[in-house]
């Protein structure tokens, strides 16, 4: 966002504060993108730095920029295995730091309850990796 405000002619100074130009911008970008903190592509994104969108029909997408890029469909229709099986692919072939997939996952991916209480997490197969 710096880099922008520097290019664009933008005051460098507050470019953080909540009312500065680049600020409307993330939210426009919110908008259209329908995406907003903590969620599953937003923390995916924030966290390792890579391109992440889940699209329609449960598609997901992940790209490590310079490297390669993941598509993953969830033939069921379920979206909570997207995130969990594009991590997976990236860690498996070392594209993307253990640590911080782990970070990721434990926020993206869905507790397993039972009468309201976690009673285990899903968690990828041995074929995935």
């Amino acid at each position: 966002m710096l880099a922008a405000c520097r290019i664009r002619g933008r005051d460098t100074g507050n470019y953080l504060d909540i009312d500065h130009h680049m600020q409307a911008v993330i939210d426009q970008v919110e908008s259209l993108t329908g995406e907003r903190e903590g969620e599953s592509n937003t923390t995916t994104i924030e966290t390792l730095r890579i391109f992440a969108k889940l699209g329609t029909e449960s598609v997901m997408l992940m790209g490590v920029p310079g490297q390669a890029a993941v598509a993953v469909e969830i033939l069921d229709g379920a979206l909570r295995a997207a995130t969990l099986a594009a991590i997976t692919l990236l860690e498996s072939t070392g594209m993307i730091d253990t640590d911080a997939a782990a970070t990721v996952l434990d926020r993206s991916v869905p507790a397993v309850l039972g009468r309201g209480k976690r009673v285990g997490r899903i968690r990828a197969g041995a074929g995935l990796a």
